[in-house]
């Protein structure tokens, strides 16, 4: 076994645990709100937000109108880069920005 196999053989096992609320009760809100208002509601933490935003570990930043500002918690678990029989992936994630096109 070569040096590269024992340290992957021997290397800590990690744990990502994930909460998150019924996510009926943000849909059941989403009906009776504007789409700002909704996600404004989440960004205050009125109304909870979609689990795969705990899974991934998103959050709202700033939400005005036409524009919504996300946060995402990198780390780790969203990397690929360690894993070289994976298929090709990006470079760890560091920042991402969605701009609408041009009217």
């Amino acid at each position: 076994m070569t040096e590269a196999a024992r340290s992957v053989a021997t290397a800590p096992v990690r744990h990502r645990d994930v909460t998150w609320e019924d996510p009926l009760v943000g849909a059941a809100l989403a009906r009776d709100l504007s789409g700002l208002d909704y996600l404004l509601g989440i960004a205050e933490g009125r109304i909870p937000p979609p689990p795969i935003a705990a899974l991934l570990g998103m959050s709202i930043v700033r939400v005005e109108p036409g524009q919504v500002t996300f946060g995402l918690d990198v780390g780790e678990h969203l990397s690929c880069a360690t894993r070289p029989w994976a298929a090709p992936c990006t470079p760890p994630l560091t920042a991402a920005r969605r701009t609408p096109p041009s009217s």
